[in-house]
């Protein structure tokens, strides 16, 4: 029985990048379970503004301390790019990790590479939302993006900010040169 794309995205997080790398821990949830749909701070992986609950997230990468758990990316994936989407359900999910974008928390939008390309319009969407919120909040169809942000995170601050700066400099250089 083929996997569905929830668990093929989970999986595929959990392989690239690890259930732990360095202080950082996943907190994932197998397919089937709702527990993602609680908040983050009932062990659930949904954020929220005010009264607005936004979408589940599939995975966010934490840092525990000894008496709390600290949110530090959450990772929204979809493998819509293989399943036929090329147009308008590329952007269903895009709220998804934008809860966590509010709250200051680094957001990823991560699409699998498929057979259709990201649209360049999600490049510029979390560009601006970076901008307003001045969180990053990525797209990216590469999880060594991810991995890496997270080896910097614990190592050198300085080019963690440098790396995040330029990698969303140039998705937005994919929107400008298509709509150019």
């Amino acid at each position: 029985m083929a996997l569905s794309s929830d668990e093929t995205i989970k999986r595929e997080i959990i392989d690239t990048i690890g259930v732990e790398i360095n202080e950082f821990v996943a907190r994932i949830f197998p397919e089937g379970s709702n527990d993602d749909q609680k908040l983050f701070e009932d062990g659930g992986l949904t954020f929220k503004d005010g009264h607005f609950t936004y979408g589940s997230c599939d995975c966010v990468y934490l840092k525990k301390t000894e008496d709390k758990e600290i949110p530090i990316i959450a990772i929204e994936g979809s493998d819509c790019l293989n399943r036929g989407s090329s147009g308008n359900a590329q952007y269903q999910r895009v709220h998804h990790a934008l809860g966590a974008v509010i709250n200051g928390i680094i957001g990823v939008y991560y699409l699998k590479k498929g057979k259709h390309k990201i649209q360049p319009d999600l490049y510029a969407i979390t560009y601006k939302i970076s901008e307003a919120y001045n969180t990053p909040y990525l797209v990216t169809s590469d999880l060594n993006v991810i991995k890496k942000i997270l080896t910097l995170m614990d190592q050198n601050k300085d080019r963690l900010e440098q790396y995040i700066c330029e990698y969303l400099k140039k998705s937005y250089s994919i929107w400008d040169d298509k709509f150019n």
